[in-house]
């Protein structure tokens, strides 16, 4: 009797360490990542991708600090992408899924983590849209609960904002500069914030089949995050 119940005392103990459900989704055996050190979350950001030169067929890594991952499909922010705008040439930031197999391309391009610890916290950037289709969005996304890492992103704890930006249809590329954004009280006890630019479309089968699959360019550039 005495083994059959400490036997039970055992794995009790086992399921209170085991089967408590994490507040975070993380893969199997990897370790949650940390929350970044204080030191770590940045108060400056001046990115105008210029120092990024794309050499035709190669895909560049996005700018120090940064990160671009896919949630669904396989396709990432480019970087370095050379394009036309009024006054001269741009060289920025492009999400598209043009010619793209997958009916969901769903990729993020995030910031390093920001120090959001004063009212002076603001984001700011420029924005441009080629071939402006409906089934394609452009959103800013940001998080005070996220822990870094692309398969712990639970959008529950995430903010969307969509972002504005003029269509072209032929010509060089309007871009548009977007309000500065306040992240004043957005960055939970830590007082950081991540931020992303997300680029989503969804299209049917069907489209992609018949070379029809009606999808957008959104472009990037003068990223500007300051906390003085």
């Amino acid at each position: 009797m005495n083994n059959v119940y400490f036997f039970l005392l055992f794995a009790a103990a086992l399921c209170v360490s085991s089967c408590v459900k994490s507040e975070y989704s993380y893969p199997p055996h990897s370790a949650a990542p940390a929350p970044p050190a204080p030191e770590e979350a940045v108060s400056y950001v001046n990115e105008t991708f210029d120092n990024i030169a794309k050499v035709d067929g190669q895909v560049l890594p996005p700018p120090a600090g940064w990160t671009s991952f896919a949630l669904a499909g396989v396709r990432t922010f480019q970087t370095g992408v050379l394009a036309r705008k009024g006054g001269g040439v741009m060289r920025g930031a492009m999400g598209s899924a043009y010619l793209s197999t997958d009916t969901v391309n769903d990729f993020w391009l995030m910031m390093p983590p920001l120090d959001v610890s004063d009212s002076t916290a603001t984001l700011s950037f420029q924005a441009g849209l080629t071939y402006s289709s409906a089934s394609t969005q452009l959103s800013l996304m940001y998080s005070a609960a996220y822990r870094g890492g692309a398969e712990a992103i639970n959008l529950s704890e995430w903010t969307e904002l969509p972002v504005a930006a003029a269509p072209t249809s032929s010509g060089p590329v309007e871009m548009t500069a977007q309000a500065p954004i306040s992240f004043w009280g957005k960055g939970g006890e830590r007082n950081v914030v991540y931020a992303a630019f997300r680029y989503r479309s969804v299209v049917s089968l069907e489209s992609i089949a018949a070379d029809d699959a009606d999808r957008a360019n959104y472009y990037l550039d003068n990223v500007v995050f300051r906390k003085k």
